[in-house]
C-alpha cells in the first residue's frame, strides 16, 4: 500500500520528502511526531480544503500532538471519512499504528484526485471521452458491472462503493 501512496502523491504533484519509500517508511512509522509526516498531511489537507470549500483545516504545526488529532477528526468528520478507526472512539488512539498513518494519506490523496478531477471538467467532447474510457477502464479493473448510464460521476461513485468495500474487507481480515 505504500507504493499506491507514492504513485498517488507523485500523481498529485506532491515534491516533498516523502517520495521514496525508504524516507516514507519511518515517517509513517513516526505519524504526526514525524516532522515529514506532518508536513505531507498539512500538503494535502490545504489543497483538499481549497479545492473543497472546506471550513476545517489541520495546521496546528508544532503544536501537540493531540490538538492535532483533533483538527484531523474534525477535518476527516466534514469530509465524511468512511474509516471509523480514524474519526471515532479515543482521540488519544488514532493515528497509533503505522497503517492508520498510511491508511489517513491514502485515504486524503484519493479525496484530493477526485476533486482534481471534478475541477477539470471537460472542454470538448474528445476529452470528455477521453475521461469516460479512463474511468470505464477503471471500472473493469475492478470488475463492476456495466452501467446503463455512462455518466463518470454515478461511475466513480460504484467506483467509491467498491473500493470501500474492499479496504473494508482487507482492514477486518488483517484484525
Amino acid at each position: 500500500m505504500e507504493a499506491d501512496l507514492l504513485d498517488t502523491l507523485e500523481a498529485l504533484g506532491y515534491e516533498g520528502a516523502l517520495l521514496e519509500e525508504n524516507t516514507l517508511g519511518p515517517a509513517l512509522e513516526g505519524g504526526l511526531s514525524s516532522p515529514e509526516y506532518f508536513e505531507l498531511l498539512n500538503w494535502l489537507t490545504t489543497k483538499i480544503k481549497v479545492l473543497d470549500n472546506l471550513e476545517e483545516s489541520v495546521n496546528s504545526e508544532g503544536g501537540d500532538v493531540e490538538s492535532i488529532q483533533l483538527e484531523i477528526s474534525g477535518f476527516l468528520k466534514e469530509l465524511s471519512c468512511p474509516y471509523p478507526k480514524l474519526v471515532s472512539g479515543d482521540i488519544k488512539d488514532r493515528l497509533k499504528s503505522k497503517e492508520d498513518c498510511l491508511k489517513l494519506l491514502l485515504f486524503l490523496g484519493s479525496e484530493l484526485q477526485a476533486l482534481q478531477i471534478g475541477q477539470n471538467k471537460p472542454k470538448d467532447s474528445s476529452l470528455h471521452n477521453e475521461v469516460q474510457k479512463e474511468v470505464r477502464t477503471i471500472c473493469d479493473a475492478l470488475r463492476l458491472p456495466e452501467q446503463s448510464s455512462s455518466n463518470a460521476a454515478s461511475m466513480l461513485k460504484s467506483v467509491e462503493e467498491k473500493v470501500e468495500g474492499l479496504v473494508l474487507h482487507v482492514s477486518t481480515s488483517t484484525n
